[in-house]
């Protein structure tokens, strides 16, 4: 299979409601991306920002969390990360069932 060539993603951002100064057109480059699960995330906080570390955790005892990713953000950006995190999960929980956090009631379920 021939490999497609890889363009520039652009995401279009809402309509702004009646009366509110339109949102601009937000363009990404996702060349070079790479994509990877996370089951395990870990945060450490300074005065200036948070940091992010995601990771593969596979159960198995005295074997050490891969991570794969670090990612550092001002708080600002935190926070707007907070809000939409909130939001996905809301909309899920209201498709699917709410999201159980403790791994012990999951196991029971």
């Amino acid at each position: 299979m021939a490999e497609q060539e890889k363009k520039p993603a652009t995401k279009a951002a809402p309509q702004a409601p009646a009366g509110q100064p339109a949102q601009q057109q937000v363009q990404l480059d996702e060349t070079g991306v790479k994509t990877c699960y996370s089951n395990f995330c870990y945060t450490a906080g300074t005065r200036e920002g948070v940091l992010f570390g995601f990771g593969l955790h596979d159960w198995q005892p005295g074997r050490p969390v891969k991570v794969d990713a670090k990612v550092e953000m001002s708080y600002f950006n935190s926070k707007r990360l907070l809000t939409t995190l909130n939001q996905i999960v809301e909309r899920h929980e209201k498709a699917f069932g709410e999201v159980e956090v403790d791994m012990n009631k999951r196991m029971k379920a």
